[in-house]
């Protein structure tokens, strides 16, 4: 079974050499608790170490109107999961929302943004978020994870993948489903095939208990219509 928190070296793929400042942080401190999690900073030299080393990816700017769906829908002390949270726009803005005592997951397989991400919390100060950069597709199910009140999923296409791997979690803690749906193609430019593919994947999600309605191009809210 994977522990709710995972170490950096169960966590981490084998990054291209571009990356290489990683070899130093992983020789240096064997997990992320230092960083990421109850004592993130750990000193004023740690975070002008981690500032010299920053890509600078600014975190992508929240449509206001995202903002208001998130603070309706997302509970103070609970677990949010935010897959594919790039360079953690959305991650920054959960981890106000859930509180000091509550927890965000974030995921994103992309090396460059993974970096963009980690640095974004520090540089914000984040205690409350816990970051993974994985090699496949997560069993979000195998961390056993509780009072999770929402999941926003943004993986290329595969989130049909994804929300497998959740299903247990999904049908103990009902999130809030906030889905982009077949890697953001907008359903009206598409041929007969990926319709039927999205007919099929809707479908899917209903037989989890779910409603389904868009909220952008290719994004999509699910609410539990379960007790």
């Amino acid at each position: 079974m994977i522990r709710t928190w995972l170490l950096l070296s169960a966590l981490l793929p084998t990054l291209d050499s571009e990356f290489e400042e990683w070899e130093e942080f992983q020789t240096i401190e064997e997990t992320y608790e230092e960083f990421i999690g109850e004592s993130l900073i750990g000193s004023k030299e740690w975070a002008e170490y981690l500032q010299e080393l920053d890509p600078h990816i600014d975190p992508e700017p929240i449509d206001p109107n995202w903002n208001i769906l998130f603070e309706r829908y997302i509970k103070k002390k609970s677990v949010v999961i935010d897959y594919g949270a790039k360079s953690g726009g959305q991650t920054l803005a959960f981890a106000h929302l859930v509180g000091g005592d509550g927890k965000v997951l974030a995921f994103e397989p992309k090396p460059e943004l993974f970096r963009g991400l980690f640095w974004n919390l520090v540089r914000n100060n984040v205690q409350n978020a816990r970051i993974v950069c994985p090699e496949a597709e997560e069993q979000i199910d195998l961390l056993e994870l509780e009072n999770v009140s929402l999941i926003r999923i943004d993986a290329n296409g595969r989130e049909n993948l994804i929300l497998k791997g959740a299903e247990k979690t999904i049908q103990r803690c009902k999130p809030v489903l906030m889905l982009n749906m077949l890697g953001g193609i907008a359903i009206e430019r598409s041929d007969r095939f990926i319709k039927q593919e999205m007919d099929r994947r809707v479908s899917e999600i209903r037989k989890m208990g779910y409603n389904l309605q868009r909220i952008g191009d290719s994004w999509y809210l699910g609410l539990s219509h379960t007790p």
